[in-house]
């Protein structure tokens, strides 16, 4: 029963759920709040790829991959994405639980022996910080406030630094790069095309 449990909350944080729910997201609920969860999950994956590399904590051995454990990406980057949409959905409903998603997240993380507790903490601890600062930058420069395709360029580019001081092949830090930028032009073409509809 527990396993079963586990791995419901890991699906939440798996491409099979996450890809359909954000293109529903987008089209049913809010444009804008799906592109910005988007823009900081996407910014996570290569943020957390950067911190493991600084930190270099090997996975447990027990999982027999090769890798670095600290901080947890899972849990780092379901923070970043559900963390923003309980941030932006002020209903108490919600916010209670995309708090419980991520305890199980966490507890299911270190129940299959992915992670212990430290890699969770240090993913939350860079989750919260991540989210603070990206409130913060996008209430007070103007620039981004009604501009998605901007902010999706500016994480772009804070990114790709990042990447090249990574010495490791990792194909998904990639896939997140081009992914914002891809997002990125087509939040341009949509807000052009509006304002070409006005």
């Amino acid at each position: 029963m527990i396993d079963f449990l586990a791995q419901a909350c890991l699906w939440f944080t798996h491409q099979s759920f996450l890809i359909p729910f954000i293109i529903i997201g987008y089209f049913i609920f809010s444009k804008e709040i799906f592109c910005k969860a988007v823009f900081i999950l996407l910014f996570s994956m290569v943020v957390n790829a950067y911190l493991k590399f600084l930190w270099q904590i090997p996975l447990p051995s027990g999982l027999g991959k090769e890798g670095w454990a600290f901080p947890s990406g899972h849990m780092q980057t379901a923070f970043a994405f559900w963390g923003w949409l309980a941030w932006e959905y002020k209903q108490i409903l919600f916010r209670v639980f995309a708090i419980f998603l991520l305890i199980g997240i966490g507890f299911s993380l270190v129940h299959f022996g992915y992670h212990d507790y430290y890699d969770i903490f240090g993913a939350l601890g860079c989750g919260i910080i991540s989210l603070i600062v990206y409130d913060i930058f996008l209430r007070q420069f103007i620039i981004f406030k009604n501009n998605l395709a901007g902010v999706g360029l500016l994480f772009f580019t804070l990114a790709l630094p990042m990447i090249y001081l990574i010495p490791l092949s990792l194909p998904h830090v990639w896939l997140s790069e081009g992914a914002l930028l891809g997002l990125s032009l087509g939040c341009f073409l949509y807000q052009n095309y509006k304002t070409f509809r006005e």
